[in-house]
């Protein structure tokens, strides 16, 4: 199972708090995350309340989905007055969006982190402290593993860190993270690597429709004369063969501007020799 629906009954007044444990196991000294719950066993003690399961469920949708019923049902909001849920359930844990204090939280928040730096000796600490099997997390995979973003997720995120400069400060940081990381790599850790961020950039290169993944049609005066699988291969054709540069056929074939321009002023004599041969040649995506 992946979880359960509990209830948490106040034997001295019957105020109840419905929740839910991602556990495949019954926790009975786990009665309840809620600001307001925790309030009352502090004041009541916990010996004056009853945990018991409610219902077992198969997944987090469903877990959530209970909880909604079961809150609605038992009517254990507090705003009824019958008991101790802030929110009306499947919020994942949220219990500050819809707290009656809210604000109140949020001024003192404010106020106490206002100028607050922790010290060296509480660092390490944290870091003790939540590091291994002491973090909650340990051993639990991550909610969004195995799950891809989108094409328009990424689109998205391309847009926003389009044109993003980073400070000297930053670039030094980053160059320095990287080189202790590369450093520490092993010989077959960094072949794997590479083998990885090539695959995918083979699939990058299908999934946007890159110009480097479609066929390359060759056109003089207008008549086809020549086609490639892409223009990495047409590129590599002319320039082994005719000794055409790369980057002018890219050019050509990327902005469509002519492999010989009218004002040939600063090419060199044998450069130009070579273009010369090719004025009537049109590389393009697009057959005509």
């Amino acid at each position: 199972m992946y979880g359960y629906i509990y209830k948490t009954t106040n034997l001295l007044n019957g105020k109840i708090y419905i929740g839910q444990k991602k556990s495949n196991v019954f926790r009975p000294d786990y009665y309840g995350s809620g600001v307001i719950i925790n309030r009352a066993i502090e004041k009541y003690g916990k010996e004056n309340f009853k945990i018991e399961i409610v219902e077992w469920c198969k997944n987090r949708d469903d877990l959530c989905e209970r909880e909604i019923f079961h809150i609605a049902n038992e009517k254990s909001l507090y705003s009824f007055g019958k008991g101790y849920n802030i929110t009306p359930g499947g919020e994942y844990g949220d219990s500050f969006t819809h707290h009656p204090d809210k604000e109140e939280i949020r001024k003192r928040m404010s106020i106490a982190n206002t100028g607050r730096k922790h010290t060296e000796e509480w660092k390490k600490k944290a870091s003790i402290r939540m590091s291994g099997k002491n973090n909650p997390m340990y051993g639990v995979p991550s909610p969004n593993k195995g799950k891809k973003a989108s094409l328009e997720t990424i689109e998205k995120l391309r847009k926003i860190n389009r044109g993003r400069k980073y400070t000297e400060e930053q670039k030094k940081k980053m160059r320095k993270k990287y080189n202790e990381t590369v450093k520490n790599r092993t010989p077959e850790k960094q072949k794997e690597i590479h083998e990885r961020m090539s695959k995918a950039s083979k699939k990058r290169l299908v999934d946007y429709e890159h110009p480097q993944n479609k066929k390359v049609y060759v056109y003089e005066n207008d008549i086809l004369v020549n086609e490639f699988k892409n223009s990495v291969y047409c590129r590599n054709y002319y320039y082994d063969n005719y000794g055409l540069p790369k980057k002018t056929m890219l050019h050509n074939l990327r902005n469509d501007k002519p492999i010989l321009p009218d004002n040939p002023q600063g090419i060199r004599k044998d450069l130009y020799n070579i273009r010369k041969q090719f004025k009537d040649y049109d590389f393009t995506h697009i057959k005509r």
